[in-house]
């Protein structure tokens, strides 16, 4: 049988046999036998007058080192079954080393990603920051005639519409509208001018129908609307021209701040329900407001109010797999660089008064919608 061992790199077994065979041949021949002495010759030597001590027969070398083969062959299994224990027991811990490294590579590549997405946000933010571009962006100019000023508005309402649903429905494409969610962001432009970006999400489970939510949002809103700045200390006029089916309206307000400052707006506001569209196959009602660019009506003063332009969509939807309604807020609010004579300071409480506005009238509205739906339930 082969010895792949080491043994087989160290001794030659073929070579061992000649030795063995040589030293056997050795011992046996005749020239070195003590029975080929003569009785003189016996008899002469003194040394030979004592009784010959026994020797030792010698091993021949062949047995010897096949012992000694068998010996490291014995030690090398036992050698060899220790290994493989120790050998399963690395393969247990390498198990655990493999756990840990892929917890490790997991843990990296999602810092990679939280370190990707954290560039991606700085670039749109700087972006946003850089450019303040809004993206429902339109000229509205509305002449001092009534009957062209309706005109104006019913020409734009459907296309303002349209362009609002598509943005709304695209901005929260990948949102789950059955959880809430709210972000906000304001910044300054180059220009100085501030602007205010909000997203809101708001589900409500209930069992009333998408046209009763609707309704009852714009009704808490429009009843908020003075209530609201009353309660921030802000005393606001408005002038409002609307049509007969309310579908469309234009809104002018002037707003005066506790230590005196103003601002003033001037909204175009357009409005519609439907059982279902192209656009969205689902019963829904929405809200698309735009700043006024001219009026020659009211011809904006900036050397003595800061102009505010709001943009802003609401809409009402049934949830995704029913169970409720869901109700979505856009809004872009931009202030413009003062150019009457107002301190920092006070230009600061405005933008923080403004944000803070639609976080009550949201707020309002909704314990408005709730209050009446457990009254009906």
């Amino acid at each position: 049988m082969e010895d792949w061992t080491f043994t087989s790199l160290l001794y030659d077994e073929d070579a061992l046999l000649m030795e063995a065979i040589e030293t056997h041949v050795t011992n046996a021949s005749p020239f070195n036998s003590t029975q080929g002495a003569t009785t003189s010759e016996s008899e002469d030597d003194p040394m030979c007058m004592e009784e010959e001590a026994p020797k030792k027969k010698n091993k021949p070398t062949y047995y010897a080192r096949k012992d000694e083969i068998q010996t490291l062959q014995a030690e090398l299994g036992a050698l060899t079954e220790r290994l493989e224990e120790i050998q399963d027991t690395k393969q247990q811990d390498n198990g655990l080393d493999d756990a840990v490294l892929e917890n490790a590579l997991l843990r990296g590549g999602l810092k990679q990603t939280d370190l990707t997405l954290a560039g991606a946000q700085s670039i749109m933010a700087n972006y946003r920051a850089t450019h303040g571009r809004n993206p429902l962006d339109v000229q509205i100019n509305l002449s001092a005639d009534p009957t062209r000023r309706h005109q104006t508005l019913t020409a734009l309402r459907d296309e303002r519409l349209a362009e609002a649903t598509d943005f709304i429905l695209e901005r929260v494409r990948y949102l789950d509208l059955r959880r809430p969610h709210r972000e906000s962001e304001s910044f300054e432009l180059p220009n100085g001018d501030h602007v205010l970006l909000q997203c809101e999400v708001e589900p409500c489970r209930t069992n009333a129908s998408v046209k009763l939510v609707f309704d009852d949002i714009i009704m808490a809103i429009i009843q908020q609307e003075f209530t609201v700045w009353e309660s921030l200390g802000v005393t606001t006029t408005f002038e409002s021209d609307e049509s007969q089916d309310f579908t469309y309206a234009q809104t002018r307000g002037i707003s005066t701040m506790p230590d005196g400052a103003q601002f003033e707006k001037n909204i175009a506001s357009f409005r519609m329900y439907s059982d279902g569209s192209k656009q969205l196959n689902a019963p829904h009602g929405l809200v698309a407001l735009h700043p006024v660019a001219q009026d020659e009506r009211y011809p904006f003063q900036p050397q003595n109010r800061v102009r505010q332009d709001t943009t802003m969509v609401l809409m009402t939807c049934p949830l995704p797999g029913g169970g409720g309604v869901v109700t979505i807020r856009w809004a872009y609010v931009l202030t413009h660089k003062p150019q009457c004579a107002i301190t920092r300071l006070q230009e600061m409480r405005m933008r923080d008064i403004s944000a803070r506005w639609n976080e009550i009238v949201r707020n309002n509205a909704l314990e408005f919608v709730l209050g009446r739906m457990e009254q009906q339930a």
